[in-house]
């Protein structure tokens, strides 16, 4: 909210037209000495402070928390689904205090488990690579990762699925 407050500022503040001399303009003329810097920044100081002040005081209302029923187990209070930039997640209520988030797990996912081949305790779960020459790629890396670094192909999964 902030951020577009003060985007609509600085088209205020900015010259759309040319009858005014842009910011460039003016810092142009600072630096040949037809313009003194102390006035320039007094003037956009003067404009904009008022305008800052308002962005500042602007209440911004925080979504309501959406509780999934489920407790945590490190401190026992609700958990909320929450929005990040990876997605939905699990996320404490008791934030910033206790720092506990899960992975929300599509019910489609929990039919079939496909227990990893290599640590024999976590599951195959998707994934979709961040990085690398595989970016945005889906593959299905081991539930206990870091501790276990499985990765395997779709297709490799699905030889599991059928085996």
């Amino acid at each position: 909210m902030k951020n577009k407050f003060l985007v609509l500022v600085m088209l205020l503040i900015l010259p759309i037209t040319g009858k005014c001399l842009t910011p460039e303009e003016k810092l142009d003329k600072i630096s040949s000495g037809e313009l003194n810097d102390l006035d320039f920044l007094n003037e956009f100081y003067s404009s904009f402070k008022p305008l800052l002040t308002c962005a500042n005081n602007a209440h911004v209302e925080r979504p309501k928390a959406v509780l999934s029923g489920k407790t945590c187990p490190d401190c026992g209070r609700p958990l909320a689904i929450r929005k990040g930039p990876y997605g939905e997640f699990l996320g404490c209520t008791g934030f910033p205090k206790c720092r506990h988030i899960e992975k929300i797990v599509n019910e489609s996912e929990d039919d079939v488990k496909v227990l990893c081949p290599t640590c024999k305790t976590g599951y195959l779960v998707q994934r979709k690579a961040t990085s690398g020459k595989s970016k945005g790629k889906i593959f299905y890396g081991c539930s206990s990762y870091p501790s276990c670094k499985t990765a395997v192909t779709k297709e490799k999964y699905e030889e599991f699925i059928h085996s």
